[in-house]
């Protein structure tokens, strides 16, 4: 329903795709979300360029609306995981989450986890 009550029958909004990027596609929206868009903040994390390190994005159209980044990191010998039996040397840590304003609260974020 739009605004007014109506119901609305314009074009749906286009459904959010999950892709890989480049690491320089995270920063805008880190930026923005993570460091309340201050143009001197540090984005990049030391970690970023590690191998194995994957970049994530949705995208809703051709707008970037989330991100997040996945580094390996194995668990430490002798984690209670690890004592476990949990696979220590496939764990990784998620950094730099961020969803853009216009879609807080929508779920979309989710998609990335």
């Amino acid at each position: 329903m739009s605004a007014g009550g109506a119901q609305s029958h314009g074009t749906r909004a286009p459904a959010p795709i999950v892709g890989n990027v480049a690491v320089g596609e995270v920063y805008p929206l880190r930026r923005d979300v993570l460091r309340n868009g201050d143009p001197q903040a540090i984005v990049e994390f030391a970690e970023d360029r590690w191998p194995g390190v994957v970049h994530l994005a949705v995208f809703v159209g051709s707008s970037i609306v989330a991100v997040s980044t996945w580094i390996p990191r194995p668990l430490p010998a002798g984690s209670e995981a690890s004592k476990r039996g949990l696979n220590a040397a496939s764990a990784v840590q998620l950094r730099g989450m961020a969803t853009a304003a216009s879609h807080r609260g929508s779920g979309i974020g989710g998609v990335l986890v």
